[in-house]
Formats: C-alpha cells, structure tokens, sequence
C-alpha cells in the first residue's frame, strides 16, 4: 500500500476535493492521498511512499505534517463535536421519555428498559453500516467517482434495509417472546410487547437516516448533519412525546421515534437525491480506472 504527497493546487486543478478526513499539512498546501486516488494520472510523477516505510515516517514526524497536543485539524474537531452533540441529544431524548413514563409506575419502566435496550441491538447494526461505508464514500468523493460512490450506498441501503425490515418483523411478531426472555412478569411483557412494536416501526427510516448522516460526514458536511441531529430531537422526537403522550397515554411514547424517522427520513431520501444529482452534474466527465485505461 503506498501513499503519495499532492498540492491543494493540483487537487483543484484535476477537479478532486480536499475533504476533512485526508490527512493535511501544517499549513493546509497539501494533502497525502492513497495511490489509488492517483491512477487516472499514472503519467504523471509524484513522490510514493510505502505506508510503513522509514521516509513517510520520518515525513509525518517532521514539522511541516506534525501537530502539537493542543491543535487540532478542523475536520477532525467538526466530526467530534457532531458526535458529541448527537450522543447529547439522544441522552436527552431517552431522559424525556423515561421521565413521562415514570408516571405510570415501575413495571411501565422495567417494560420501556427492556424494549429499548431489545432495539438498541438492531439500532447499533443500523449505525455499523452507515459508519462503514464512510472510507468508501470518501474516497470516491474525494476522486470524483460520482457513479461507485452513489452504488456504494444503495448497495449498501439495499442490504442494511432488508436487514432492518426482518428484524422489524421479527420484533412485531414474536414481540411477547422476546420480551419474556428478560422478564416473565405478565405485566411488564405485555407493556414490553407494546413498547417494542411501536419501536420497531421506526427502524427502517432511521437506518436511511444514519446512512445519509454517514454520507454527509464522508463529504466534510458536519453541519447537515449536526442539523438532521437536532431536527431529529429537538424539532420532531421530543413534541412527539408530549403530543402523543397526550393523544395516547403511555403507549403513544414508543411512536414518538416513528414519527420523527418518518419525516427525518424522507428528508435524508430528498436531500441525498438532490446531492447525487448536483455531484453527477459537476463530474459529468467520465471516471476511467487503471483496468479501463488499458482496455
């Protein structure tokens, strides 16, 4: 695996983008890019190095790609605090709905427990797949492979989706069972089995959710998704909970999460098309790969 050391310059001038997960220079003039980003330009020279040989060592110790403890990349700091602001609004979220479902009394809250931790499981899967596809993403927008980038998510959505929705169904029909496996309380499960239906009914669109965060971020735009982060809290999920806390008692807090997913998610689908179709526009030009180019 080598690596190879270009100018912002030249990226400009061979129409790739510099994007917050590419490792800069002190002064932000160039960027180390793996090899592969280079192939369409094999004819042209640019010093190599193997990803651990002594000379790229040397190189990112030196002061021109070194950093101090107290500085830190831009893009590294954005994707950190969108993390932070994300994981600080879902604590909120679940404070909320625990605190509304206290007043129903404790089996309501061993029931609400053990159902969100059951679809935490399919929920972490979700966010997996989103997280993986990040390098992919990055590379082929960084490289103006438009066409492998946009078939890297739907292949993507296409398996996560079908995972999501067995698992959905899973929950919906064998909701009593699963439920019964942690507590065999008839109470609590029969809450349990409400909760978890009503949960479940959101994972489909909050995995395009997390898929379209994912994409957002591989394109250096924390701040769409610092923006779904709260729209999804602030704006949708926690007046969902008053209204249907309102509308339906106790069981209308586990479609708090549908609701918002529901808009949320159709958004992520409008704002992702619109973005593919703007980026096809700007690389109309062909991508051609070592293996086309000898064709």
């Amino acid at each position: 695996m080598k690596y190879a050391v270009v100018t912002i310059e030249w990226l400009a001038q061979h129409g790739l983008l510099a994007i917050p997960t590419m490792r800069k220079s002190k002064d932000g003039s160039k960027v180390i890019l793996h090899e592969e980003y280079l192939s369409p330009y094999k004819d042209e020279e640019f010093p190599r190095y193997y990803f651990d040989s002594p000379e790229l060592n040397a190189l990112l110790s030196g002061d021109e790609w070194s950093w101090m403890e107290e500085e830190h990349p831009a893009g590294s700091a954005e994707f950190i605090q969108v993390a932070a602001a994300q994981n600080l609004l879902n604590v909120t979220g679940m404070t909320i709905l625990n605190n509304f479902t206290s007043a129903y009394g404790s089996d309501p809250v061993a029931a609400m427990g053990i159902a969100q931790r059951v679809n935490m499981v399919p929920f972490q899967i979700a966010m997996g797949f989103s997280q993986g596809i990040m390098p992919l993403i990055s590379y082929n927008y960084a490289s103006g492979n438009i066409k492998r980038m946009k078939k890297t998510f739907t292949f993507t959505a296409k398996i996560s989706l079908g995972f999501i929705l067995a698992v959905m169904l899973t929950f919906v029909v064998a909701a009593e069972p699963i439920i019964s496996m942690f507590m065999k309380n008839e109470s609590i499960v029969a809450y349990g089995a409400a909760f978890l239906r009503g949960f479940c009914f959101a994972l489909p669109f909050l995995c395009i959710d997390f898929l379209a965060l994912g994409v957002f971020q591989s394109c250096g735009m924390g701040m769409k998704s610092f923006i779904f982060a709260v729209v999804r809290k602030i704006v949708l999920e926690i007046p969902a909970l008053f209204v249907l806390n309102w509308l339906f008692p106790l069981y209308g807090l586990a479609y708090a999460q549908f609701v918002a997913e529901l808009i949320l998610g159709t958004i992520a689908v409008v704002v992702l098309v619109r973005m593919f179709r703007r980026l096809e526009r700007e690389h109309a030009a062909p991508y051609v790969s070592d293996s086309e180019s000898v064709k």
